[in-house]
């Protein structure tokens, strides 16, 4: 029996592959022929691309010609002819893509004094020859058309400085044909949009000189007449997006290397290797350039056989319908078997869900649409005093008398929750009547059965007791610190004036070791007066209760900035406040006093020799909370202190350090009382940022001040 249903599951695969196999070879067959018609396309769109940008070059080229032309035919060119010549061979329409047309001239060593005063008294007072090394000849770019800002860069510029222009001017020189440099980086460029270049040269020569051999060339030398070439703008103003099938490189050299190419058609890197390509090599002025031709993803697409995809189909869709046929009862079969096999899953996992909710350590319960209980784990029993049989459809409303018993259906499909609701009920009832302190978890939700909410419910009573035990501590420990604080103050007002009325003594004064002490006991009775009022100050942050306001920002920096007026001006620091700051909700004493806090810290530690600048904004906001930071340019905090710095009492080992180590423990109790987080980068003797999260109120808009 096993051996006859092998064999009867086989059968239709046994059919599938012998069909498939035929309609393979068939396809295969037909896909050959069509890519070598494909590869033919390829090659004559590819010896295309080559000849256009061939082409294209040689007429760009040609224009250096019409440039040693108007040399040749005029005894001198002026500026104001270069600039009518090449205004007359409108570049930027027939000839897009040349960055410039100019002229560079050729200067030996004895007369650049004189050519500079000459360039000078055409009203370039600025202008001189570079870079300014010492050698025999130098070459000097006085006209360059369109003179614009990036060409403007070029001017006086002397190309023979550099051995790749110097390497083609000579090439040009010697033989007297267009010369072009190898990859260069222009002097137009910037660091916006940069681009690859390199330049082509064509000599002018002194009239009426022998120019039959390179000596005589070099020795009749009068300049050159040259253009610059962007290689990104250079490709798009020859527009070759005809050739959308084809993709290209051009590399400079024989060498196809990332460092030596010179432009892409394709930003993006091929996500597959081409299935066709194709290179050449082109000879532009002298100078070898590979052109790397591949096949693009839109010329592949194109080239896929129709005839071929046809003949697969139809073998396919034969063999698929022969291999159904005989799949069928088979599939059923398997199909009954998977369909037991997910059911019993099904219950498995039922029965390990039910376990779980049982040994939860909460009350978990749903409520049907009607309001009633229908289902809950056996903490849920324990919780209400009722058994397990009892609490089965007893309402909601009976135990949980609060907004948690509300009409659970929603008014629409789209009402149902992703995220739970928690709410804070003020106590549940058990079956005897007695009230519990719970936490309520809400989650409604929508089934094929209908609406139903589920519920969580956790005692409370235990963290109730505790919390208020805590409450009282908190009152007891602030009443403590004022205690203590006024104690405090009384003694020192006292030994003030002790130490006030020794320093009239007349024997005090002439004993420089007593006045010594005096002078140390005011600066402790000083120090522990700015501790006592930062630790009050820390009490009240810490124990105040919060009463929410809307603040804007941008008033209370600039009444904090009036309060630290003079210790601004002695500092001689500068406060930068971005403009439009939104408005936060919080407790407005706090906030001024954390902005106050991290100001005074930034103009307190400032670097010596270095005015302080401080920078106060918003870096980053959502809906709900936005990141501020107050930076400044100071002494700055080392590594070591990173992680300790918000610390009570920790105070940073820096000169003349007169801080009581509080003023940053208030700032983060500020901002953790506001549901924030605050946190710093510093770079020892550069500056501090401090960043820090408060809540906005985006319901109404900043002020403009």
């Amino acid at each position: 029996m096993y051996r006859r249903n092998l064999l009867f599951n086989r059968i239709p695969w046994i059919v599938l592959c012998v069909s498939l196999s035929l309609s393979l070879f068939a396809t295969y067959m037909t896909q050959r022929q069509v890519n070598v018609t494909t590869q033919l396309r390829f090659d004559r769109e590819a010896e295309k691309l080559r000849n256009t940008i061939l082409y294209q070059m040689d007429s760009y080229i040609s224009l250096l010609r019409g440039g040693v032309g108007l040399f040749d035919a005029s005894d001198s060119v002026t500026r104001k002819e270069w600039k009518r010549y090449v205004q007359s061979l409108d570049l930027k329409n027939l000839y897009p893509g040349v960055q410039g047309f100019g002229f560079s001239l050729h200067l030996p060593a004895r007369s650049l004094e004189k050519h500079e005063r000459e360039i000078h008294e055409e009203g370039f007072l600025d202008y001189r020859v570079h870079p300014r090394t010492l050698r025999e000849e130098y070459t000097s770019i006085i006209y360059l058309e369109p003179f614009d800002w990036r060409n403007q860069r070029a001017f006086g510029y002397d190309m023979f400085s550099e051995p790749r222009r110097q390497q083609a001017m000579k090439r040009a020189r010697d033989t007297g044909q267009p010369s072009a440099s190898t990859k260069v980086v222009l002097l137009q460029e910037t660091e916006r949009d940069p681009q690859p270049g390199f330049l082509v040269y064509l000599p002018v020569y002194n009239k009426d000189l022998p120019l039959n051999t390179p000596e005589e060339r070099q020795a009749a030398l009068f300049g050159y007449v040259y253009s610059p070439f962007r290689m990104n703008d250079l490709m798009t103003g020859i527009n070759l997006s005809v050739f959308s099938g084809v993709r290209y490189q051009i590399y400079d050299g024989t060498f196809v290397s990332e460092s030596s190419r010179l432009f892409s058609s394709s930003i993006d890197t091929a996500p597959s290797p081409p299935q066709w390509s194709k290179q050449f090599t082109l000879n532009i002025a002298g100078i070898p350039w590979t052109l790397l031709t591949e096949s693009s993803a839109d010329f592949e697409q194109e080239s896929d056989s129709w005839s071929a995809l046809i003949v697969f189909l139809s073998g396919l869709t034969e063999s698929v319908l022969l291999f159904l046929i005989s799949l069928t009862l088979i599939a059923k079969h398997k199909s009954a078997l998977l369909h037991t096999q997910q059911l019993s899953e099904r219950l498995e996992l039922q029965q390990k869900l039910g376990d779980m909710t049982n040994v939860a350590p909460i009350a978990l319960l749903s409520v049907d649409a009607h309001g009633n209980i229908d289902m809950f784990n056996r903490e849920a029993c324990q919780l209400f005093g009722y058994d397990s049989e009892s609490l089965r459809g007893v309402p909601l409303a009976k135990v949980i008398p609060c907004e948690a018993s509300a009409d659970p259906t929603p008014s629409h499909p789209s009402a149902h929750k992703d995220a739970d609701q928690v709410q804070s009920a003020p106590y549940c009832l058990t079956q005897q009547g007695n009230k519990i302190a719970v936490d309520i978890a809400i989650a409604d939700t929508v089934t094929i059965s209908g609406h139903y909410r589920l519920l969580a419910v956790k005692d409370i009573t235990s963290r109730k007791q505790q919390e208020e035990i805590l409450r009282k501590k908190s009152k007891e420990l602030e009443q403590f610190v004022y205690a203590v604080s006024h104690d405090l103050k009384s003694p020192l007002v006292s030994l003030r004036g002790f130490t006030a009325q020794l320093e009239k003594r007349e024997s005090l004064q002439n004993d420089e070791k007593a006045s010594h002490y005096v002078k140390r006991i005011n600066a402790n009775l000083q120090m522990m007066d700015v501790l006592i009022k930062d630790l009050l100050d820390l009490s009240r942050v810490t124990n105040k209760a919060l009463e929410y306001e809307r603040i804007d920002l941008n008033l209370l920096l600039i009444t904090i900035s009036d309060q630290l007026h003079g210790l601004i001006q002695q500092a001689n620091a500068t406060i930068n406040i971005q403009p439009e700051l939104p408005f936060v909700h919080g407790q407005t004493s706090m906030i001024s006093q954390l902005f106050t806090n991290l100001l005074s810290n930034a103009i307190k530690y400032r670097a010596p020799g270095r005015p302080p600048c401080i920078e106060v904004g918003l870096k980053v906001a959502n809906h709900r909370v936005g990141v501020f930071y107050v930076k400044d340019n100071g002494i700055g905090i080392k590594e070591q202190y990173h992680s300790r710095v918000f610390d009570i009492f920790e105070r940073i080992e820096v000169e003349n350090n007169e801080g009581t180590g509080v003023g940053l423990s208030i700032c983060k109790t500020v901002v953790e009382r506001h549901g924030g987080h605050i946190w710093l980068q510093s770079t020892y003797n550069e500056g501090t940022a401090f960043y820090f999260e408060l809540p906005l109120q985006h319901s109404l808009s900043g002020s403009t001040t």
